[in-house]
């Protein structure tokens, strides 16, 4: 294969070249906070499921974001949101893996992080519903006391939801250059657009906007025989 990967745009936005062989329509578009923090993980907060890896990818897309760019886990340092992302499921699961570009430095400066949840097809297939904004420290009580002038929670930027989305599929799109893969993108509106619920007094995530369009993204290699899609296999 060419050490420079192909970038392909398989469609646009309202073009439905997605199946039912990347992903299933979830119960619920939304991660849901559980109070466990102020601000992003105040309880009755949400944010928008806006990223989906195709199931019909070839390989692991943690491995390949963690191993060819700055996301890590940073320990772990992520509030915990829950999803429903699996058809038939009745309850909300913690998300699998949460990252930050940057890892431990976005902790402290803010910057894009993401949630993914996974979701089994039928097939055996896995795709992974992503929930990634930007954020920035900030000054938020979460409905509980807070230092003045002390940055102590994160906090949703002003188009957190929409930038993070689009600045992970840059992150991807750089990644591809040096794995190298195939990356196929497509912008699809699949749920209305708002804004995020209140999240209590003094947190900015109240009220963010989201425009209701998910980036689908497909990692192929070109050398990969297309028989096999599973996650991995190539």
């Amino acid at each position: 294969m060419s050490s420079i990967a192909i970038f392909t745009l398989f469609a646009s936005m309202g073009t439905d070249a997605y199946s039912t062989a990347d992903f299933l329509t979830p119960p619920d578009w939304f991660a849901h906070g559980l109070g466990n923090s102020g601000g992003v993980g105040k309880g009755g907060s949400i944010e928008p499921i806006n990223v989906i890896i195709s199931a019909q990818s070839q390989i692991n897309p943690i491995k390949a974001l963690t191993s060819f760019s700055s996301f890590t886990t940073c320990f772990d340092w992520i509030s915990t949101l829950q999803a429903n992302v699996n058809p038939g499921q009745t309850t909300r699961v913690n998300q699998s893996v949460g990252l930050r570009d940057g890892g431990c430095i976005q902790w402290a400066l803010g910057g894009n992080h993401l949630r993914a949840w996974p979701q089994t097809l039928p097939d055996g297939n896995t795709a992974y519903f992503i929930a990634a904004s930007t954020e920035s420290p900030c000054i938020s009580d979460g409905g509980n006391s807070a230092p003045p002038f002390v940055p102590n929670w994160h906090c949703i930027d002003a188009d957190g939801f929409n930038e993070g989305r689009d600045q992970l599929t840059d992150d991807f799109t750089s990644v591809s250059l040096k794995y190298p893969f195939v990356l196929g993108i497509q912008k699809v509106q699949l749920y209305p657009s708002g804004v995020g619920t209140d999240a209590g007094k003094g947190s900015t995530i109240d009220h963010i906007p989201y425009d209701g369009k998910v980036n689908i993204l497909t990692l192929t290699m070109s050398n990969c025989p297309q028989n096999l899609k599973r996650s991995g296999e190539c």
